[in-house]
């Protein structure tokens, strides 16, 4: 086990001062100088940080680049520090980006699953999502392969995976329709034909084949899933035909899956992807979505709860309309509270945000983590919960790129405010 004490790290020179973060508080990865894409899955049997790390490099002597070797990484996290980092995969095919971030997750037979995409072709937006098993605790992995089918050469990511009966259920935005028609690849976004979102289930390793959910989705936002006591959903951002992009989500009923719906009616109109997906909690019927909408020019952070699985909403509540970036997280506490993360922007620099807010618009203070270039190199600042303690872990803009974590005491954040 790597304790604690060993893995306190101070700031890099190049990064802001944390603001109420202390250096005890910083319990860092055990990964190396160049890793990025961090990303937390908490659950019952405890907390696990996948990232991707650089490994080798070759030079290619046709055209004189350097091509790199990846890994894809985890550690799980306990009070006392992280254990020791295991490798799932290593390959020179990696798609490695900012925002499209590999993803752990448990089945419930205890089987772990992880994913991670490769390149199917030269093409700028030619990847795959490829998934991994093990049955071991992750000492070895077998790779199951593709979890979609259609073998074109087109974007096919911002993938979210969860528990779902024997097995695991997988969603992820699936670009097959954006496919040119002499069978060539998606050479950028924008093309004849639509992003589309699809869900499969994978059990004891089979892959069923996919369903669609939604035929007309934005490009590149982030998905994220959350299992309810009535089943599976999915929120993402959507996309109509006059170029509205706010958050929609569809659930499973029984044997079939809701059409989609939005959140509420922000009305974002913008004929660009802006890389900005939401996020969802859930326990019980109880669920709360954060988000970031630019409607009307206004940036916003929202949250908004639903006592009902998801079939509605209340009215979202404001976390922040000042300039937050967005790339928002979610963690939904026992008592029905929830506490946001997000990426506030100051004039040379962004700030790493919580804020605990209970479902009828109470809210404490925000509580400043850290502050970060406001550089996508910093990624998404991810939460995940620990027992009595939030683990936040975020990317470094350094030369290479670091990650960072701190351990926070849920006490440390402040209590919502009564009401005058």
């Amino acid at each position: 086990m790597y304790a604690s004490s060993l893995l306190i790290m101070a700031c890099y020179c190049s990064e802001v001062a944390a603001g109420n973060l202390r250096s005890s508080d910083l319990v860092n990865p055990p990964s190396k100088p160049g890793s990025m894409a961090p990303n937390i899955t908490a659950d019952e049997h405890g907390l696990y940080l996948t990232w991707i790390e650089r490994s080798a490099s070759e030079q290619n002597t046709n055209s004189n680049e350097q091509k790199h070797t990846y890994q894809l990484r985890f550690s799980r996290f306990t009070g006392e520090g992280w254990s020791e980092p295991r490798t799932i995969v290593e390959r020179n095919d990696f798609f490695a980006n900012w925002a499209d971030l590999p993803s752990l997750a448990r089945a419930t037979d205890g089987a772990l699953y992880a994913h991670w995409l490769q390149k199917s072709s030269a093409g700028i937006y030619s990847y795959d999502v490829a998934i991994a098993r093990s049955n071991d605790g992750g000492n070895t992995w077998q790779t199951l392969g593709i979890i979609h089918q259609d073998k074109t050469n087109t974007e096919h990511g911002f993938y979210s995976m969860l528990a779902d009966a024997s097995g695991i259920r997988a969603f992820w935005l699936d670009g097959r329709e954006m496919a040119s028609q002499d069978g060539g690849e998606d050479t950028g976004h924008g093309g004849s034909g639509n992003m589309t979102l699809r869900t499969t289930r994978i059990d004891n390793g089979d892959i069923a084949a996919s369903v669609i959910l939604d035929s007309r989705v934005c490009e590149c936002c982030g998905t994220s899933a959350a299992m309810t006591d009535k089943g599976p959903l999915i929120v993402y951002r959507g996309r109509s035909d006059d170029e509205v992009r706010d958050i929609y989500i569809v659930r499973q009923k029984g044997d079939y899956w809701t059409k989609p719906k939005v959140i509420h009616d922000d009305g974002w109109q913008i004929a660009a992807c802006p890389v900005n997906g939401p996020a969802v909690a859930a326990n019980g019927n109880q669920v709360a979505v954060a988000w970031f909408s630019m409607a009307n020019n206004q940036q916003t952070v929202k949250v908004a709860f639903s006592n009902d699985a998801g079939d509605t909403f209340d009215k979202p509540i404001v976390v922040d309309d000042t300039q937050p970036v967005g790339r928002v997280d979610i963690e939904l506490l026992e008592n029905g509270e929830v506490i946001v993360s997000w990426l506030d922007r100051n004039l040379t620099s962004a700030a790493v945000k919580l804020q605990r807010i209970s479902a009828d618009g109470l809210k404490g203070d925000p509580f400043e983590i850290t502050q970060l270039s406001d550089s996508r190199r910093v990624g998404f600042p991810k939460i995940g919960r620990s027992g009595s303690s939030l683990v936040v872990v975020w990317t470094l803009d350094t030369s290479p790129t670091q990650l960072e974590a701190a351990v926070i005491d849920l006490a440390e954040i402040p209590e919502v405010a009564a009401s005058d």
